[in-house]
């Protein structure tokens, strides 16, 4: 945990920034390089009947940390979808609560 996927972003893109990104956010959040996931998402977008290119959506799914932590995630990501030709993107937060959260069946 954290899961960030990626919604309106090439892999192939992607790819070519994934490894420093995920080194970076795994010194940012203090935790094991395996705990992060990084997910491709194909993502369809559609305005009055048409399908319509989007920039990029981020969805960052993680325990609720200090807001100077998650601005340091967002800016990461930002900057690194910049560097693989995304000049705009967005990215949100949703917030698990450790009390919904099982791994193996266990609670976390």
């Amino acid at each position: 945990m954290p899961t960030i996927r990626f919604h309106a972003v090439d892999t192939a893109k992607l790819l070519t920034v994934s490894k420093e990104m995920h080194n970076r956010l795994a010194t940012i959040y203090n935790i094991p390089l395996d705990h992060i996931t990084l997910e491709v998402i194909e993502s369809r977008f559609i305005s009055e009947e048409t399908m319509i290119l989007s920039y990029p959506l981020i969805e960052v799914c993680a325990f609720n940390r200090e807001i100077t932590l998650e601005d340091e995630v967002a800016s990461t990501i930002s900057n690194y979808l910049e560097k693989a030709g995304y000049p705009e993107s967005e990215v949100y937060f949703h917030h698990l609560a450790s009390r919904n959260y099982y791994a193996n069946g266990e609670h976390f």
